[in-house]
């Protein structure tokens, strides 16, 4: 995988990643976890100077890319590796309550379910630590989502599947269509095209991963189960289709479809 060309692509929606931050109240101290290169955090870090942010990632190149990236302007931003993970806690915990601090998952919940499909509950083991230890006041997420439970279903038109089948690369979407089946659906179609604006990354990657795997009510349960006597109450709830996404299927394809939605913003608060 170029990793240079993946987070640069990422970086084009970080001011979308961005929404939470004048909505969660006193948090003094946000942990991105899945920061990737730091980027989103970094511009945070700039802009909030009075606010704390520290990036989490299991992946070192990811995180060594993020340590050369940050600059002396981001002084308040740092990050840590799996392997400092209980480091990073324990400065957490000696300096914050969990009344001041959000734990932030931007487009990375979708892998850990993902990964979670194939290899097993292992996988949410950090997420849990992390929650389970810090307890934190908000949890917000944006990341991959089809809301529109009616229109998953729609049939798409004749004439749209025409003109994305003959334009698109036939091997990849053979490979698609054997693993999450036909593009016929308003919900398939989406996922693939989703999919396909990384098709000159690491196709593999992204066909290992399930974009739709996961749902809110079901992380909601898992969050409460790993809190002890805690709840959680989602107070923020946005479903939209990404205007990068909208725009550029349009242009490719002639496509125009705002109701199949392709992501999701939410807020979840700690009530008890």
């Amino acid at each position: 995988m170029d990793l240079v060309k993946y987070t640069e692509e990422m970086s084009k929606s970080i001011w979308d990643k961005a929404f939470f931050m004048d909505k969660i109240g006193n948090a003094k101290l946000v942990v991105d976890f899945g920061c990737a290169d730091g980027a989103l955090i970094r511009e945070l870090g700039k802009l909030f100077p009075n606010t704390t942010f520290y990036g989490y990632d299991i992946n070192d190149e990811l995180i060594d890319m993020a340590h050369r990236r940050n600059d002396t302007y981001s002084e308040n931003v740092s990050f840590f590796h799996w392997s400092s993970l209980k480091l990073m806690l324990s400065l957490i915990l000696s300096q914050y309550s969990p009344d001041e601090i959000c734990v932030n998952f931007s487009c990375v919940l979708h892998e850990v379910y993902s990964q979670a499909n194939t290899y097993g509950e292992k996988c949410f083991d950090d997420l849990k630590l992390i929650i389970d230890t810090l307890q934190p006041k908000y949890i917000t997420i944006r990341d991959m989502y089809f809301f529109n439970y009616d229109h998953r279903a729609a049939t798409v038109p004749e004439s749209l599947l025409a003109a994305i089948t003959s334009k698109v690369d036939s091997e990849k979407l053979e490979d698609f269509c054997a693993s999450y089946g036909p593009i016929c659906k308003w919900r398939s179609l989406t996922h693939f095209l989703m999919k396909y604006q990384w098709k000159d990354n690491d196709w593999d990657k992204e066909m290992a991963e399930d974009y739709y795997a996961w749902n809110l009510g079901n992380f909601v349960a898992r969050v409460e189960s790993v809190v002890a006597q805690r709840s959680y109450d989602v107070i923020f709830e946005n479903h939209y289709q990404l205007p990068y996404l909208l725009n550029k299927w349009e242009d490719e394809y002639g496509m125009f479809n705002p109701d199949a939605c392709t992501h999701i913003q939410a807020i979840l608060r700690r009530t008890t």
